[in-house]
């Protein structure tokens, strides 16, 4: 369960964010594809668990225009991020992986004041999808660079999203989009009988 963004617990364990993150907020972000240097390795990195080391920021470029916008990334040994990855607001892309693992912050900033005309539908509109597959059973082990490295190895079961002295900033709608309408005047009919008292609902306690 995440409480306010300091500790998470898992069980008996309390997880804290780890002052190898300190900085996060300053760190300047490199773009996915140039982080992992994807035009030269092809898909080599993908063999591997794909992990943000604590301190490091990457940014998922799949904007339009970007190298990975509308692509697939399948992230067959999973995805751990230690530091931070932020997730354009208006990326187009499905990740699947086996698992998720968040110690550091997986962050989706909303869209621009005053943007938000409408939702992304399947068929319709820039979306990011994350699908977990696999029944394999996961171990999550906290990263050796983190202040959490003394709890060990933890069972998580499959298709795992496990969030441990991390934190998930997702922001999908922009700030001005009302969630709600306040009704200006309500008519109301005949009151509804109360079967189970045989009067009318007005009446009922």
């Amino acid at each position: 369960t995440e409480h306010d963004g300091m500790v998470i617990s898992h069980s008996e364990h309390d997880y804290v964010e780890s002052s190898c993150n300190a900085n996060l907020t300053t760190t300047p972000c490199a773009d996915w594809s140039a982080y992992f240097d994807v035009v030269a390795s092809g898909n080599d990195y993908l063999n591997t668990e794909v992990k943000i080391p604590c301190g490091a920021c990457v940014n998922l470029d799949a904007s339009p225009g970007d190298a990975l916008y509308g692509s697939t990334l399948d992230l067959a040994e999973g995805l751990n991020v230690v530091g931070k990855l932020i997730i354009p607001n208006d990326a187009a892309i499905e990740v699947r992986t086996r698992y998720v693992f968040v110690q550091g912050l997986l962050a989706m900033p909303g869209p621009a004041s005053g943007s938000s005309t409408g939702i992304s539908s399947e068929a319709e509109g820039d979306r990011v999808v994350i699908t977990l597959y696999g029944l394999e059973d996961i171990t999550f082990v906290p990263d050796d660079a983190t202040d959490n490295a003394h709890h060990g190895g933890k069972g998580v079961n499959n298709k795992a999203f496990v969030i441990a002295g991390g934190r998930v900033d997702i922001r999908a709608m922009d700030p001005t989009c009302p969630s709600w309408v306040k009704l200006q005047s309500i008519e109301y009919g005949a009151p509804l009988p109360n079967v189970a008292l045989g009067k009318p609902a007005t009446e009922s306690t």
